[in-house]
């Protein structure tokens, strides 16, 4: 509603940081983690990583992958997982306690959310997901979908892609898997965004 501009208010959702005073923004993991969370529904888009992390493999890339979540999917996504060989690679780790969730954002490397639209026209809208990575330092890769374009900044707090592209997820996904310093400076200038942008004692004001 363009021609309403002038009488509209943004108000983000607000982070309470206090569950992410501490950040990790430089893990000492093995090879980089990546890690993604939500319900395994088609919206989410994991098939869609599965098959990214796959075409990584091709180009050896050194990484391993936790989905973390529950949902009518895990059936197929697993059979996806052992049909392509990543069975040591890519995890799914069912649902676990919001605590070991953050934990879990803390001490990885890559956030992914690789969310579309589905069949029936549903979609993500503004994952909360994607502003708790943020809040935990990690750069974040995602998709130009709905709101998300509104958190992360592609180029400068994450990278973005085109939904259903697999191709330009893995470039995406590439570019960060080799490049610690390019994950610490996306990571520091998201939580700066979080801090500036989405806390909640800025958000509540207007």
């Amino acid at each position: 509603a363009p021609e309403s501009a002038g009488k509209m208010l943004r108000v983000f959702n607000g982070m309470d940081l206090e569950n992410f005073r501490e950040v990790a923004p430089d893990p000492q993991n093995p090879v980089p983690r990546i890690v993604s969370t939500g319900r395994l529904i088609e919206f989410k888009g994991f098939h869609h990583l599965i098959a990214a992390c796959a075409e990584l493999g091709k180009r050896e890339c050194d990484f391993t992958c936790e989905i973390i979540g529950e949902g009518p999917w895990r059936e197929a996504l697993q059979a996806g997982i052992d049909e392509l060989g990543l069975a040591n690679v890519v995890e799914l780790l069912g649902t676990r306690p919001q605590e070991e969730v953050f934990q879990r954002l803390n001490t990885c490397d890559i956030f992914a959310l690789a969310c579309i639209v589905d069949q029936a026209g549903a979609s993500d809208v503004f994952p909360t997901v994607i502003l708790e990575a943020m809040a935990s330092a990690k750069p974040v890769v995602s998709t130009t979908l709905a709101g998300v374009p509104e958190s992360v900044v592609s180029g400068t707090t994450g990278l973005l892609v085109p939904p259903g592209d697999e191709a330009v997820l893995a470039d995406a996904l590439e570019k960060l898997i080799r490049s610690p310093e390019l994950r610490r400076k996306f990571g520091a200038a998201a939580r700066r965004r979080i801090e500036t942008e989405f806390g909640v004692d800025t958000t509540v004001q207007p």
